[in-house]
């Protein structure tokens, strides 16, 4: 930009002083008559003294196309529809319908042909969850077809989205993406990847154009947000997941419900959870800490005191670690992966409070570290993953047949 939006005299000033760093909203519109909002803007300027004005760049952390918008907490009746790359390998859509004919000898094919049939709501639903705030949340599927110029080259795709909705007192963008990282989270446990959108778009009932025979036709706005580049093996390999849809399709809405929950205190536990699962280059201690921690945190938080009552035992006195790893080995005594970990309880013990707490390394002689201290962490992750799937209500049986289709 060519002088600053409060140009005068003192626009260099201005600068210098911070009056002109931020601003919150910059409304435009582009040469196809799309409105553009971009939104928590800073500033950054080069000024020659010998000219009267400044060069002034403007970097956003979100743009909105398509519409002005009065800020991140604004609420409209949105629909939010958001993809992950991920989510159709998780997800299939199964929606392109493919039919191969053959010569009577049953061995030359005569003709391959592709089918998109139309859906309904229903029909285009995978999975719907009504959540505890009101949200309605929904995984669905779409396929779409381009000719092109005389059908040279067709473009045929089919994919499953998210979509996020409150039909009751509808949603600010902010609280869209806050419900867009919970849900990329339960993505990233279920595939073991660092899963972001790479698409987010809006339905607002208030942009419409008429179309023939009474339809309506609400065009995106589209919401743009600048991501952290993270580390994911390059190709997505349904194999390599934790578990797929139809691993729990029936236990899905359940699932999600409570995952989806910002009452349950489980939100720093599933953090650590996610982080400890997901692709890393490297491991080291931290990660160790990220899982024992959060084990920790579950029996705090729902176990401890079920503990203390059915033992009679006082307040006054903490639980030991050995004690509650001992205590959530046995609850777990009917799934074979568990029981064949080899558990080394008194490394744990050393090892936790050696990196917690920084204590001289000769008074906890079982510390382990460098690979022995990532396979103990990899077993530990094996039992943080129990918890939580046991807190998201899977049966015993379930837990036991995700963990059984792991190979690390």
């Amino acid at each position: 930009m060519i002088g600053g939006f409060k140009s005068s005299s003192n626009t260099f000033k201005g600068f210098l002083d911070g009056d002109e760093r931020e601003v919150p909203i910059i409304y435009g519109i582009d040469s196809n008559a799309k409105e553009i909002t971009l939104l928590i803007c800073h500033s950054g300027f080069s000024f020659n003294f010998s000219s009267t004005f400044p060069m002034v760049r403007y970097t956003a952390q979100f743009l909105v196309y398509d519409k002005h918008i009065l800020g991140l907490d604004e609420v409209c009746q949105y629909t939010a529809k958001v993809r992950f790359p991920e989510l159709s390998y998780w997800a299939p859509p199964c929606v392109i319908k493919q039919r191969i004919d053959y010569c009577k000898d049953g061995e030359n094919m005569v003709s391959s042909s592709f089918h998109i049939p139309k859906m309904d709501e229903k029909a285009e639903t995978i999975c719907s969850v009504s959540c505890e705030n009101g949200i309605q949340l929904s995984i669905k599927r779409n396929a779409s077809f381009q000719s092109g110029e005389l059908m040279l080259k067709p473009d045929i795709e089919q994919y499953s989205y998210l979509e996020i909705g409150n039909p009751n007192t509808g949603l600010s963008i902010s609280a869209i993406f806050k419900e867009i990282h919970k849900f990329s989270q339960f993505l990233s446990l279920a595939t073991k990847r660092n899963v972001q959108p790479e698409v987010i778009w809006l339905k607002d009932p208030a942009i419409s154009q008429d179309l023939r025979e009474g339809n309506r036709y609400y065009p995106p706005v589209y919401i743009l947000k600048p991501q952290l580049q993270v580390p994911n093996p390059a190709r997505i390999e349904r194999e390599r997941f934790l578990f797929r849809y139809e691993d729990v399709a029936r236990q899905l809405p359940e699932m999600l419900k409570k995952w989806m929950s910002d009452t349950d205190n489980l939100q720093p536990i599933k953090s650590h959870l996610v982080d400890s699962l997901v692709y890393k280059p490297i491991v080291g201690s931290v990660d160790f800490l990220q899982v024992i921690q959060p084990i920790e945190g579950v029996w705090w938080r729902f176990r401890d005191d079920s503990y203390r009552v059915s033992n009679k035992i006082s307040n006054r006195k903490q639980t030991a670690l050995n004690t509650i790893l001992t205590e959530i080995l046995d609850s777990f005594n009917d799934i074979p992966s568990i029981m064949k970990l080899d558990l080394d309880i008194d490394a744990v013990v050393d090892s936790r409070n050696y990196y917690s707490h920084f204590v001289d390394k000769s008074k906890k002689p079982k510390t382990l570290d460098g690979f022995d201290l990532y396979k103990l962490t990899k077993k530990l992750r094996k039992v943080l993953l129990c918890l939580v799937l046991d807190l998201l209500g899977l049966s015993h049986e379930e837990i036991s047949r995700i963990l059984s289709k792991q190979n690390d």
